[in-house]
C-alpha cells in the first residue's frame, strides 16, 4: 500500500511540470499519507504501550502455570 501511495506522489510531482494543479494534488496526498500514518502509529502505541505487554505477560505465565 505505501509504495502504491509513493508511486502515486510521485506520478502526480511530475505531472506538475506540466499543469501545477498536480503539485497540489501531491501534497494533498503526501499530507493525508502522513497524517494517517501518524494515526496509525498512535493506535499501535496505545496498544502496545508497556501496562499491556505486562498484562499479556502475566496472562502468559498464569497460562504456563495451569497448563504447565
Amino acid at each position: 500500500m505505501f509504495v502504491l501511495v509513493l508511486v502515486l506522489i510521485l506520478i502526480l510531482f511530475g505531472s506538475g511540470f506540466l499543469n501545477p494543479l498536480w503539485w497540489w494534488a501531491a501534497t494533498v496526498l503526501v499530507f493525508g499519507a502522513t497524517r494517517h500514518g501518524r494515526d496509525r502509529q498512535e493506535r499501535w502505541d496505545r496498544r502496545y504501550s508497556h501496562p499491556h505487554r505486562a498484562r499479556w505477560r502475566r496472562e502468559d505465565r498464569r497460562d504456563y502455570e495451569r497448563h504447565g
